[in-house]
């Protein structure tokens, strides 16, 4: 849609578009380039203590960070339930999960790769 301007003292009109300037041909600027690059570089190491840690968690994978999680510091019950909605979470971002050690797991959100070397594979 347009809008006209009428202020013209000649008594024609200009159309003017709405909305947003156009994107200019230059290309992605150089921050962007740079922001773009930093997405997934982030690991944050987390120990829940009970089930409302899972949001913190889930906004961590939201945001492109790797995620390893401790379940040492919950109970069994609080930990399964925790892993259930992680398991979602990573699902639903197109992300993976590996096991570390007992209890511990990493998250990865897409684009991570985690390699395991051949001699730690179970």
């Amino acid at each position: 849609m347009y809008n006209y301007d009428d202020r013209n003292r000649m008594g024609t009109r200009t159309f003017r578009p709405e909305g947003p300037e156009p994107l200019r041909s230059s290309g992605v600027s150089r921050t962007e380039l740079m922001s773009r690059a930093m997405e997934g570089s982030n690991v944050n190491i987390y120990s829940p203590t009970t089930f409302d840690d899972i949001q913190t968690l889930i906004n961590f994978l939201k945001r492109k960070e790797q995620v390893i999680v401790d379940f040492s510091s919950i109970d069994k019950t609080g930990a399964c339930r925790i892993m259930d909605y992680l398991s979602g979470a990573i699902y639903a971002l197109d992300g993976s999960i590996k096991e570390i050690a007992a209890n511990i797991f990493l998250f990865a959100p897409r684009g991570v790769t985690i390699t395991v070397p051949p001699q730690f594979r179970r």
